[in-house]
C-alpha cells in the first residue's frame, strides 16, 4: 500500500470518499474499478447494479483491503490529474479560493487533489469542508426524510386505489361469470329452438302438402257442379219436350185420333219421362252424397290450414314443445325492500330466485330498482347481478313542491308484456294491486301468472286474479346488516 493510500485511508472520512468516487469517475470508469478489486454480484452482472451502490462498495472496499485501495488512488489519480496539478502549482489561498468556485460536478475532484497535495495548510482546507459537507448531508438528509413522508403518503394512496381496483376486479369477474353462465343458457336455448324450428318446419311442409291435395280435391268439386247444373239443365229440356209431345197428342186426337206413329210415340215419351224422373231422382241422392262429402272436405281444409297457421306461429315465437316450463322473473325490488324492512329483515334475493324458478327453465330474471341521488347503492346492484339478475336502475325524481316520484310500474308493465309471448310462466314478485289489470292482460296471452310477496302487504285482488300466490316467509329474509 503506498504512502498516498495510507494517508487518504487517514485524512479522508467515508462520506468525503463517496464524493471523491462520484464526481471523478463515471459509470463505465467505476463498473471497470469494482471488476479490478474483485466486487462481484452473484447472478447480476456489474454494470447492471446502480453506480451509487458500487461506490458504496468501493469506499468499503478502500478501507478494507490494501490491494483495492492502491487501485482506487491510481485510477482517481489518473482521473484528476488536472486537478493535482493546478492544486500542487497554487498557493493555499489560491488553493481555497479554487475549492470555493469549483462547479458542482468538479468538487470531488479538487479534494482528492488537496487530498495528495500533503501540505499542512491545504490539508486543513480538506478538514474544514468535512465539516461543511456533514451540515450539507445532515439538511439533504432532513429534505429526504421529507420526500420520504410525502412518498410514503402517495404510496398509502396508491395502495388504497390499488384495493379499490382489485375490489372492482373481483366484482367485474363476478359480473362475467354471470355473463359466461347467461351465454351457455341461451346457446343451449338457442340449439333447442333450432331443433324445435326444424321439427316444425317439416311438419309445416307435410301439411302443406296435404292441403294442396285437398285443394286438388276441392277444384274437382268444382268440375262436379258444372256437371250437376247440366244435368238439370238437360232434365228440364227434357221434361218440356215431354210437355209439347203430349200437347201434340191431345191435339191430334181431338181433330182425328191418334195415329199408330203418335201412339208409339206416346209411349216412347212417357217411358222417357219415367226414365228422366228416376234418373232425375237419383243423380239428387248422388249429387247430395257428393256435396256432403265436399263439404266433409271444405272442413277438413280448413282445419288443415288453421294447423298449419298455428304452427307458423309457434315457429314465430319460439315456444318450447316438450321440456321444463319457461319462467320469467320480475321483481319490484322497492316494493320488496320497505316490505322486508317492516319486517326488521331484508330479503334474500338468491333464495328468492331459487325458489321462484324452483326447477323450470329461467328465461330472464329483472330487478327494477330505483335510486336516490344522495345514496349509494352500487354495492347493492352488483350483488344483484352476481345473483344472476339483469338490473334496470331508474332515479328518484323531486317534484316542485319537495314530494318525491320514483316507480317501474310503467317499465314493467311493458318489459312483462313484451316477452309474454316467449315464457310460459310469468312470476312477478310484488304485492302492488296496480298490476291487477296486467295480470289480466297476461293470462289472455297464455303464460300463467304467479305472484310471489309478503302477505301483509299485499293487495287481496292481486291475490285473487293470479294463477297462484304464494307468501314469502322467514326463510327468505335475512337480519338487517347482514
Amino acid at each position: 500500500m503506498s504512502a498516498l493510500a495510507r494517508r487518504m485511508a487517514e485524512l479522508v472520512p467515508p462520506d468525503v470518499m463517496v464524493r471523491i468516487l462520484e464526481d471523478s469517475l463515471n459509470k463505465k470508469e467505476i463498473v471497470k474499478l469494482c471488476n479490478a478489486c474483485g466486487i462481484a454480484y452473484k447472478g447480476v452482472r456489474t454494470k447492471s447494479v446502480p453506480k451509487e451502490d458500487l461506490i458504496d462498495d468501493l469506499v468499503d472496499a478502500f478501507y478494507e483491503d490494501e490491494e483495492a485501495a492502491q487501485r482506487i488512488v491510481e485510477a482517481l489519480s489518473k482521473a484528476d490529474r488536472t486537478w493535482i496539478r493546478k492544486v500542487q502549482d497554487s498557493s493555499p489561498d489560491q488553493v481555497e479560493e479554487l475549492l470555493s468556485q469549483a462547479p458542482e460536478g468538479e468538487v470531488g475532484k479538487v479534494l482528492f487533489a488537496l487530498a495528495v497535495d500533503g501540505r499542512p495548510e491545504v490539508t486543513d482546507l480538506l478538514l474544514d469542508w468535512e465539516d461543511s459537507s456533514a451540515a450539507e448531508i445532515l439538511e439533504r438528509m432532513a429534505a429526504f426524510m421529507g420526500e420520504r413522508e410525502e412518498l410514503e403518503r402517495r404510496v398509502g394512496s396508491l395502495e388504497r386505489e390499488v384495493e379499490s381496483l382489485r375490489r372492482e376486479r373481483d366484482e367485474l369477474k363476478g359480473q362475467l361469470e354471470v355473463l359466461q353462465r347467461e351465454r351457455k343458457a341461451l346457446k343451449e336455448l338457442l340449439a333447442q329452438r333450432e331443433r324445435e324450428i326444424s321439427s316444425l318446419r317439416r311438419a309445416n311442409k307435410e301439411l302443406e302438402a296435404e292441403r294442396d291435395q285437398l285443394k286438388e280435391r276441392l277444384e274437382e268439386g268444382q268440375d262436379l257442379r258444372t256437371l250437376s247444373s247440366q244435368m238439370h239443365q238437360l232434365v228440364r229440356e227434357q221434361r218440356k219436350l215431354c210437355h209439347d209431345v203430349e200437347r201434340l197428342l191431345v191435339s191430334k186426337e181431338e181433330d182425328q185420333g191418334p195415329g199408330p206413329f203418335l201412339e208409339a210415340l206416346g209411349k216412347a215419351v212417357g217411358g222417357l219421362r219415367d226414365t228422366l224422373v228416376n234418373l232425375s231422382e237419383a243423380w239428387s241422392k248422388h249429387e247430395e252424397s257428393l256435396w256432403r262429402g265436399l263439404e266433409a272436405v271444405r272442413h277438413e281444409v280448413q282445419g288443415l290450414t288453421a294447423e298449419v297457421r298455428g304452427l307458423k306461429s309457434t315457429e314465430r315465437r319460439g315456444r318450447s314443445a316438450g321440456g321444463p316450463p319457461r319462467v320469467g322473473v320480475f321483481v319490484d325490488v322497492q316494493n320488496m325492500f320497505y316490505s322486508a324492512r317492516q319486517l326488521g329483515g331484508r330479503l334474500d334475493f338468491e333464495k328468492l330466485l331459487e325458489v321462484t324458478v324452483a326447477g323450470r327453465r329461467l328465461v330472464r330474471a329483472i330487478a327494477y330498482v330505483v335510486t336516490a341521488p344522495d345514496v349509494d347503492q352500487s354495492k347493492f346492484v352488483t350483488m344483484l347481478r352476481q345473483k344472476g339478475y339483469e338490473v334496470k336502475i331508474k332515479e328518484l325524481r323531486k317534484r316542485i313542491d319537495g314530494s318525491a316520484k320514483g316507480d317501474w310500474d310503467m317499465g314493467m308493465a311493458i318489459d312483462i308484456v313484451r316477452l309474454s309471448e316467449s315464457l310460459d310462466v310469468v312470476v312477478l314478485v310484488s304485492g302492488d294491486g296496480d298490476f291487477v289489470d296486467l295480470v289480466n292482460l297476461v293470462k289472455t296471452k297464455g303464460p300463467r301468472v304467479e305472484v310471489f310477496s309478503f302477505d301483509q302487504n299485499t293487495s287481496k285482488d292481486l291475490i285473487e286474479v293470479a294463477d297462484a300466490y304464494y307468501p314469502i316467509g322467514e326463510e327468505l329474509l335475512r337480519p338487517m346488516g347482514v
